[in-house]
């Protein structure tokens, strides 16, 4: 079966586009950051350690894995910041004004957002279940950039799974 292997020789680096154009095994090592186009069908799944994968803005990581997925310690699967961008989302944050200051609460989703630091700004209030979602995460209050709420990360794998790294899902402050 095919395989594609990312090694960055221990340098962190850059985003290397993943192509998947058909079904291969994929390792990332020595500090590989890649970024999926599509939702990707692989044969098998290594992430090692110091080495990343990240959803492409703005779908759900939807992965499927028809044999073994391995995640070492210090690798991960990231979709944080990959939600719902500032005062949208089911449940975004609020925002206020003090002192000609803007003040934001955190977007919800498994859970309520985080208030802001002034008693105006709330946290977006709680929708779904944290351990089995389905939408991505809501933005903050804010009137300028403002915070992205966490995506979504779905792991289907037909064989085993080990995790002794990371798998996050969290929004961006």
């Amino acid at each position: 079966l095919p395989q594609l292997v990312v090694d960055n020789g221990g340098l962190v680096g850059t985003n290397t586009p993943v192509p998947t154009y058909t079904s291969f095994g994929l390792s990332l090592k020595g500090g590989a950051s890649t970024v999926l186009t599509v939702p990707p069908t692989f044969t098998s799944l290594l992430i090692g350690s110091n080495s990343t994968l990240i959803p492409g803005y703005p779908y759900v990581a939807d992965v499927t894995v028809t044999g073994d997925a391995t995640i070492e310690q210090g690798g991960s699967l990231l979709a944080d910041g990959w939600g719902n961008p500032a005062n949208s989302g089911n449940s975004p944050g609020h925002y206020c004004y003090s002192n000609s200051v803007v003040f934001g609460g955190g977007g919800g989703y498994g859970g309520a957002g985080g208030a802001g630091a002034y008693p105006c700004a709330l946290g977006g209030g709680s929708f779904g279940v944290a351990s089995a979602a389905t939408s991505l995460g809501s933005g903050g209050g804010d009137i300028g950039g403002g915070s992205h709420g966490g995506g979504r990360v779905a792991l289907n794998v037909a064989g085993v799974l080990s995790v002794d790294g990371l798998i996050s899902a969290n929004g961006t402050a």
